[in-house]
């Protein structure tokens, strides 16, 4: 006799409260050994200025306290575009809007389903470059 498991798919619901709960938990310093069991093997998480492979990166990472711009306040309230790409692969996409102090910013994830349970492979953050001030015209001096 042969048993199949029947494994439900992934859904837009859960895949978006998965990282909101990641997100919140980066927001307010939660303990790293608290994320690290979300996180794949195989982690890759391209940054603006720099890219983390692994857990051990991650760690390191997340110890020095910058965890911006991934723990950005303005994703409480974004709208996500969430894939579907198989039975065990998401990918979600936010835009995040510049601010007077905050460049625009896009986040993508990829997650994957392993042992039952959603974790992150990949994040990528690309930030627009902050507007930089013009500086005001030189007034013109009528000749005399």
């Amino acid at each position: 006799m042969t048993t199949s498991i029947t494994r439900p798919g992934l859904t837009g619901s859960a895949i978006e409260m998965f990282v909101r709960s990641w997100h919140q938990q980066l927001a307010t310093a939660a303990p790293v050994e608290q994320l690290l069991p979300q996180l794949a093997n195989g982690l890759r998480v391209e940054l603006p200025d720099r890219i983390l492979r692994g857990q051990g990166e991650f760690r390191r990472w997340y110890a020095a306290g910058a965890h911006a711009p991934l723990d950005d306040t303005r994703l409480a309230d974004a709208a996500f575009d969430i894939t579907v790409k198989s039975p065990v692969h998401a990918q979600v996409c936010v835009d995040l809007p510049g601010t007077d102090h905050l460049p625009a910013v896009r986040l993508e994830w990829w997650l994957v389903r392993t042992g039952g349970s959603l974790r992150v492979r990949t994040v990528t953050v690309t930030a627009d470059a902050p507007a930089t001030p013009q500086a005001a015209p030189e007034p013109e001096f009528a000749h005399l």
